[in-house]
């Protein structure tokens, strides 16, 4: 979703609207003390996909402790008081990217990951400021959105195309005699009879 370390175990189970599947993003949890949000612009409701809910579902009836009467979701059997991100990424996430190759990874990993995979899908960028909860949409831009080697992979074979599209027609001739062609691939290119080979795209 995106959320940030302090807002992800902010989180409590009131804050889930289950008929609606949407999530309220009310609080922040930063040092053990639970406070406002960054910006006015994160304290909203955000969508809540099924299958997500599905799982909070299952981690509510086995996870929830007793003692845990304030309602946090991600919250620690022995205090009661939501886990700190240092031991939670130090016990579960570091170990679990480095099993599945991934190597060492942070919190905001997963924020700037959302961030660049909505980008690849094409989403608007307003949506995308809207679901990263920016208040300034240059923020989307500048910051949290990189491009991944598969996006510029293909931005790369688009102009290609433009330029060379699959079909083409080769012309093995002297480049004297075909000066008026618009189109000329470099000249040294040897062609089968030993002349100069030009080629020109059939468009």
């Amino acid at each position: 979703m995106g959320l940030r370390v302090s807002e992800v175990i902010g989180l409590k189970w009131s804050d889930i609207d289950w008929e609606g599947l949407r999530i309220g993003i009310r609080q922040s949890y930063v040092y053990g003390i639970p406070g406002a949000v960054k910006t006015p612009a994160s304290q909203r409701w955000m969508p809540l996909d099924r299958s997500l809910a599905e799982k909070l579902r299952q981690h509510q009836l086995r996870c929830t402790p007793p003692v845990n009467t304030e309602g946090w979701i991600f919250a620690n059997p022995a205090t009661g008081k939501p886990y700190w991100p240092g031991r939670i990424r130090e016990n579960w996430l570091v170990p679990a990217a480095e099993k599945v190759g991934l190597g060492w990874i942070g919190w905001y990993t997963f924020r700037h990951s959302h961030s660049s995979l909505l980008h690849a899908l094409g989403v608007d960028l307003k949506v995308q400021q809207e679901l990263l909860r920016h208040a300034d949409i240059r923020t989307t831009m500048n910051i949290y959105t990189h491009a991944v080697p598969a996006a510029l992979r293909e931005a790369n074979s688009k102009v290609v195309r433009l330029c060379c599209r699959r079909k083409w027609r080769e012309l093995n001739a002297p480049l004297s005699s075909l000066a008026n062609l618009q189109l000329i691939v470099k000249k040294g290119d040897v062609g089968r009879d030993g002349g100069d080979r030009i080629c020109i795209p059939n468009l």
